[in-house]
């Protein structure tokens, strides 16, 4: 049996095509499959299209509205995870 997987997508100001790339995400066959879009900062309606598209409703949320890398890496250095 294959293992679970978990496909994050980022989007950036994918208003055009956000709704086709997901749902061709939702097509590919696999069996245990999560999708997570993650929507980076887009200024523009890609977060409407998602909703429209996909009856999205809010279950937890976080946002930051901007992180410079350096300091996710040491966010994650002190909360001692390991990324592979």
């Amino acid at each position: 049996m294959a293992p679970p997987i978990t496909l994050i997508a980022p989007a950036h100001n994918e208003e055009a095509s956000i709704r086709v790339a997901v749902r061709n995400l939702l097509a590919l066959d696999y069996p245990e499959l999560e999708i997570i879009v993650v929507n980076d900062g887009s200024a523009d309606r890609t977060l409407e299209e998602m909703r429209e598209e996909f009856n999205l409703r809010l279950v937890r949320a976080v946002y930051v509205p901007e992180m410079k890398s350096a300091l996710v890496r040491d966010s994650i250095a002190a909360a001692s995870i390991r990324v592979c």
